[in-house]
């Protein structure tokens, strides 16, 4: 009997002290677990103290990759002609010699969305096109044409802004001294032989604008450049300087025309010429506006010269 206490209480010890070290080894790990996530959270904001930018400096942008960019912007957003710039140019605007007369569309791609070339019928003729004359329903990434932003050719002074007269309505001219232009442009467009025998015959009912060209003088010539049948009158005034490439209005419907688009013309001329009035083709145009236009379109003293001509002769020579 004695021998079986002995045997039981060899047993209860040898379990007691499995206990104990069972507890021992839990607490052990316990304050393992507790000291390792201390450390993990301390080394969390630690991370985050390092990310945090200096607000001194601009923080990096990150994009959003799982939506697909539709014109730097996501499909849900429908981008404005302003937006669809896809041919902006980060230089200086003062730098640049010539711009497309359209933003967003090349000077390479303006053949595609002529839609009536210029076409010359003779001095004095008020027929034919006198200008080109851009237009399209959808072209590329484009919904339409009516208010696409219609930017500067060339730098310049304003000589005229006409407010919705016929034919051009909503129009801008814009001037431009030769002599900022190469040897090589004028040369290729400038033809003295056309200032001879002026003013040209012409049938067009024009007012005696004798008066008007005893004042041209031909020892200074400019290119002029004028954009019709825009959105609305442009916000500008005579002898303001326009800068090439800076937007000056927007492609519109105005003046006598059958559909949103951009006509452009370009003439040379006399320099420091002002047409503050213009309209023909209606029973209100005054003489005055009659003169203007006459001596703008038939007289002869500011010739045409075809717009396409004019960018073929930088993409060739750039």
């Amino acid at each position: 009997m004695k021998q079986f206490n002995q045997i039981i209480l060899i047993i209860s010890i040898v379990v007691i002290s499995i206990v104990l070290s069972g507890c021992s080894l839990s607490e052990d790990q316990g304050s393992d677990q507790i000291f390792t996530s201390e450390n993990l959270h301390k080394t969390e904001i630690l991370n985050l103290e390092l990310a945090t930018p200096n607000p001194s400096k601009t923080s990096p942008v990150i994009k959003d990759l799982t939506k697909t960019p539709v014109n730097n912007k996501t499909e849900d957003q429908k981008p404005s002609p302003v937006d669809k710039n896809e041919t902006s140019i980060n230089v200086d605007q003062y730098s640049l010699t010539i711009s497309s007369p359209l933003q967003g569309i090349s000077i390479e791609e303006l053949n595609e969305i002529t839609s009536n070339p210029f076409v010359f019928l003779g001095a004095g003729k008020d027929e034919g096109h006198h200008g080109t004359d851009f237009s399209f329903y959808q072209y590329k990434s484009f919904d339409q044409i009516e208010q696409l932003p219609v930017l500067a050719v060339f730098s310049g002074e304003v000589t005229s802004v006409g407010e919705n007269r016929p034919p051009y309505g909503n129009m801008l001219i814009i001037e431009t001294p030769l002599e900022n232009f190469s040897d090589d442009f004028q040369s290729e467009f400038v033809k003295i032989e056309n200032f001879n025998n002026l003013p040209n015959y012409t049938n067009l009912n024009c007012p005696n604008y004798s008066s008007q060209t005893t004042k041209i003088e031909l020892d200074s010539l400019s290119i002029y450049t004028l954009y019709a049948h825009l959105y609305e009158v442009p916000e500008f005034e005579l002898s303001q300087h326009v800068v090439v490439g800076n937007p000056i209005g927007e492609v519109g419907n105005s003046g006598l025309s059958g559909n949103p688009h951009l006509h452009l013309e370009f003439r040379i001329g006399p320099s420091n010429f002002e047409f503050d009035e213009m309209a023909h083709y209606e029973n209100n145009a005054t003489l005055k506006e009659m003169e203007n236009y006459c001596l703008w379109r038939v007289s002869g003293f500011f010739y045409q010269v075809d717009p396409m001509k004019i960018f073929e002769n930088y993409l060739q020579n750039r």
